[in-house]
């Protein structure tokens, strides 16, 4: 069908059948029921409406003009799944029958000079769960190897609720399918609305919601967001986020200062990506500060985009799940470069390898326990449940505790110390940036800065060339040595660097040097060696063969001495960098080589 075809249809069509159109009610949402979350859409289709459209007026456009656009298609306003950002707009039994379609309004009303964005809505779906082995432990608090993973691969939980003195109180909005507000271990963690009165049919605080005591239910359009027809997924979450502690009562969650805002946004099948924007902007516009959905946004549109940017002028972090479908780049991640407020979440188990399932990328940038998590289910039941799904809660638990620790942070600056206090985990590090596993310990730690160095001293061989400001970036000038001779032993070339330590030796977390050096000759061997405080003794952490390009050496210090390293009283770390060449077969002595370093970077957190 050619445009001006098109266009006579919908403009003298709807004029038609416009007179006298009622909408019939719009049929409730199927519920799934049971663990239906393992079968819904497996293969992540991107399915949009046909029956309806989502459209986004600019503010000049007065009410009387945009109802008179509505009208002059025939089209009709559902007020219910509407909001002050956006409309969706419903097609007639007429219209359908007559072979216009949801996308041919959208092409036309695109072109309307008083419209930001016509668009199809997106059907939502949860990000398809795998059934994975059950466990009996909360292993991702406390990983002690009770479910034959290793030791500590977990976000150090125990660790951190000895440091929660002063974290204040805030609150998660879990948008999801319901959370059972009645439940044992979510009851007491449940956020209320201070400024509304329960059941008087009054909207007391005038925010355009009658009764919304614990959150609100935009699929459904009323106060109550508990979960329907055996749905337990936005429960679990919930209790992964918040839990009650220390009540006797089944599991723990992330924070004892976390509040949970109830948004139940799903509703099964038929399901629509607008009821999660229209959710996310209740959570910032009532005192969330932080949002966590576990659902697949790859086929995202622009309004979800813009709920989610306003949270984020808002002050509002956003976190979502990366997805299941062992996918590289999922295209939910493009979300990422038009919004800062927003980080999505990859799923790691027990050994801190990337769990199977888990999608990964360049902008996913940590990961968090989410296979074969224990928390809550409706009834005050209990269970495991896997997916990214799960590790999405149990950061946005731990954003929140930052939040509550730091509260002049920015949405922003939370997730970059979120990032920066995560374990960076070697297996992690092909899938996701620096390897970044959240820990919950590590991110109670004070914001720190850049490593600075204090000072450089050769101590063996003669400096040619260089100083202390030419390997603290990252052009071409260098620290260059010519090596000493030690008779009967060999050439070397030897430079201690005193760095000034962001952390004391009781609070540091985590030290990483990279390194960029070469030798004018090969058969050089470089070593990297610290000061240990408490032996007096310098320890070895690294021994590599130079070349003569510039090669990159990355230097991860283990936990079990990092403390050591620091100087109780200066707060100093010194480290040294030693290239050495040793005596040949006979005893015939190296000649001298030249040691040079392009670049060290150290990072203390």
């Amino acid at each position: 069908m050619k445009t001006s075809h098109l266009r006579t249809q919908l403009r003298f069509r709807p004029l038609i059948i416009a007179a006298g159109i009622v909408l019939a009610s719009i049929a409730s949402a199927q519920t799934i029921g049971g663990n239906g979350f393992n079968r819904v859409n497996p293969t992540n289709e991107i399915i949009t409406s046909k029956t309806h459209l989502i459209v986004s007026f600019k503010n000049s456009a007065s009410q009387t003009f945009r109802k008179s656009v509505v009208q002059r298609y025939g089209l009709q306003i559902n007020e219910s799944r509407s909001n002050e950002y956006f409309v969706r707009l419903e097609l007639s039994n007429q219209h359908i029958n007559a072979g216009l379609t949801a996308n041919a309004f959208v092409r036309e009303l695109s072109n309307n000079p008083a419209v930001n964005f016509a668009e199809l809505d997106v059907q939502i779906t949860p990000d398809f769960t795998p059934n994975d082995p059950r466990y009996a432990q909360q292993w991702h608090l406390n990983n002690t190897g009770q479910t034959g993973g290793v030791p500590d691969a977990d976000i150090d939980a125990p660790e951190a609720w000895d440091k929660f003195a002063g974290v204040q109180e805030t609150v998660v909005a879990v948008c999801d399918d319901g959370v059972d507000i009645d439940h044992e271990d979510l009851a007491p963690a449940m956020w209320q609305n201070v400024n509304e009165i329960p059941n008087n049919g009054i909207d007391d605080d005038t925010n355009g919601f009658v009764d919304d005591i614990f959150g609100w239910d935009t699929a459904s359009n009323d106060n109550n967001p508990r979960p329907v027809g055996g749905a337990s997924h936005g429960t679990h979450v919930a209790g992964i986020t918040a839990g009650a502690h220390n009540n006797g009562k089944g599991i723990s969650g992330v924070g004892p200062t976390v509040k949970i805002m109830a948004m139940r946004h799903y509703a099964g099948q038929g399901s629509w990506m607008s009821d999660l924007a229209k959710a996310i902007d209740y959570a910032w516009q009532n005192g969330a500060d932080v949002i966590t959905v576990s659902y697949n946004t790859d086929g995202w549109n622009q309004n979800l985009l813009q709920a989610i940017q306003r949270a984020g002028a808002a002050d509002v972090v956003y976190l979502n799940s990366a997805g299941n479908n062992n996918q590289q780049n999922p295209p939910r991640m493009a979300m990422r470069d038009q919004t800062d407020n927003l980080i999505f979440v990859a799923s790691t188990d027990h050994n801190d390898n990337r769990s199977s399932f888990s999608n990964w990328g360049s902008k996913i940038e940590v990961g968090a326990p989410g296979s074969s998590i224990m928390s809550t289910l409706p009834g005050n039941a209990y269970g495991n449940q896997s997916g990214t799904s799960m590790a999405t809660p149990l950061a946005a638990g731990v954003v929140a505790v930052i939040r509550g620790k730091f509260p002049s942070m920015t949405a922003r600056e939370a997730l970059d110390h979120l990032i920066a206090t995560s374990d960076e985990v070697p297996s992690l590090t092909s899938t996701i940036p620096g390897g970044k596993r959240v820990n919950l310990s590590n991110a109670l730690g004070a914001p720190v800065g850049p490593t600075a160095f204090k000072s450089m001293t050769v101590i063996m061989g003669t400096l040619t060339g260089g100083n202390l400001g030419s390997i603290a970036d990252s052009d071409d000038t260098r620290v260059t040595i010519n090596s000493a001779g030690v008779s009967g032993r060999g050439e070397y070339a030897v430079v201690e660097f005193a760095l000034d330590s962001p952390r004391s030796n009781l609070d540091i977390n985590s030290m990483k040097l990279e390194i960029e050096s070469a030798s004018n000759l090969t058969g050089a061997t470089q070593f990297v060696t610290a000061y240990n405080t408490v032996t007096g003794k310098w320890d070895t952490l690294s021994s590599t063969r130079l070349g003569t390009i510039d090669g990159k050496l990355t230097v991860n210090v283990s936990k079990l001495t990092l403390a050591q390293y620091v100087d109780a009283t200066t707060q100093e770390v010194k480290v040294r960098l030693q290239a050495y060449m040793p005596v040949r077969r006979r005893g015939v002595a190296p000649v001298s080589f030249t040691y040079s370093i392009d670049e060290v970077t150290p990072q203390i957190n």
